[in-house]
């Protein structure tokens, strides 16, 4: 079924352009209106946002220094125990283990001689060169056996040295005597 419209066609065309503007108006309102709530919600929320990051800011400062300061005690004390550790590390490296040395030694003492003086020193100097030494001491029943075990002492590969004096050859039978004795630096 078809309407009949009983206006004249300018009446009618004059309401349709009212129409038409009546719409797009409304249109451009409502444009402008959900524009407007945008710009206040963007407004609010960059408000709040800068308000929080100053907020954040300073808790944020101090708490950044005082995990800076807790780094800085922290790594100070690493710093001592390396100090320590070093020292001690150190300590094992200039050592000497006269017990091996002893145990070296003995077996090469001949027949007919007497230890009695035995006296270890060990040598830094300019806090690296670490030279470990020996002075033994004792009474051979001659200047044969003396000699021999001068040889001796001097074939253990872990001696350097062995430094005699020649009072110690003065006497020719159960002379006393005084050996010298410069390890290897290890």
């Amino acid at each position: 079924m078809r309407e009949i419209n009983l206006l004249p066609p300018e009446r009618r065309a004059l309401l349709r352009r009212e129409s038409l503007m009546v719409s797009v108006e409304t249109f451009f309102n409502s444009l402008v209106m959900a524009v407007t709530l945008l710009t206040m919600v963007a407004i609010m929320l960059i408000v709040v946002l800068l308000v929080m990051g100053v907020a954040a800011k300073g808790t944020t400062k101090t708490e950044l220094e005082a995990a800076v300061k807790e780094y800085q005690a922290l790594r100070e004390q690493i710093s001592k125990q390396n100090l320590v550790l070093e020292k001690v590390s150190n300590i094992g490296n200039r050592r000497a283990v006269w017990s091996d040395f002893l145990r070296k030694l003995l077996p090469v003492v001949p027949p007919g001689v007497t230890l009695s003086d035995i006296t270890a020193t060990t040598i830094i100097e300019n806090d690296e060169i670490f030279t470990p030494s020996l002075t033994v001491g004792g009474q051979a029943e001659s200047r044969s056996t003396l000699t021999v075990l001068e040889g001796r002492i001097k074939a253990l590969e872990s001696v350097a040295s062995v430094n005699s004096p020649t009072t110690n050859l003065l006497e020719r039978s159960n002379p006393v005597f005084q050996f010298n004795i410069n390890l290897k630096p290890r």
